[in-house]
């Protein structure tokens, strides 16, 4: 799951750019794009899927990611207020 959050992070990103990560260009063609979302999608057993669906909370995979980032945030903002104190 932490493989989408990050290509969806990085989503559009393309060489040069502050965003971009040849770890996260799986075919690497330069880019990151729904081809990359593709290849992981194929892992975990969807057939296609694109970022739209990833960002979508009406498709079970949009929610998984939903919930996925906002443990993810959950997590920082708890490390955080343990570091404050």
């Amino acid at each position: 799951m932490r493989d989408i959050v990050m290509v969806a992070a990085a989503y559009g990103a393309n060489v040069g750019s502050e965003k971009y990560s040849s770890r996260l260009d799986f075919n690497q063609d330069g880019v990151i794009d729904d081809a990359d979302v593709d290849l992981i999608a194929s892992y975990y057993g969807y057939p296609r899927l694109s970022i739209y669906d990833v960002l979508s909370p009406f498709q079970p995979v949009g929610q998984l990611f939903l919930v996925g980032v906002t443990m993810f945030v959950l997590g920082v903002m708890l490390m955080f207020a343990r570091v404050e104190k």
